[in-house]
């Protein structure tokens, strides 16, 4: 995971790079990248800034791309435990466990 002055904009980075990769449209390694991307995104931003949502959302519209295309893998179980959390009163996934 990268640590640094720069993490913030390098997550902004990856999150956005993963939506374009999920908007795209499905490709294995392409949605592999783009869940690699947004998890890292994830681990590198704080939970109360707008990244953080939009790797909640990025994730779920990532899973719920690739149960469309890929279904009976669990990535619906997937999508709807992202959803909950984008979903929730709190603040952006406190526990920040992707």
């Amino acid at each position: 995971m990268f640590t640094g002055g720069h993490a913030p904009r390098l997550a902004h980075i990856l999150a956005i790079l993963a939506r374009a990769q999920v908007g795209l449209g499905y490709q294995a390694e392409r949605f592999k990248a783009a869940e690699a991307n947004l998890v890292e995104a994830y681990s590198i931003v704080p939970p109360t800034k707008s990244t953080a949502l939009a790797c909640e959302q990025g994730l779920c519209d990532l899973y719920t791309a690739w149960h469309a295309a890929e279904p009976g893998k669990g990535y619906d179980t997937k999508a709807a435990e992202w959803k909950a959390k984008l979903e929730s009163p709190s603040t952006p996934s406190e526990d920040k466990k992707p």
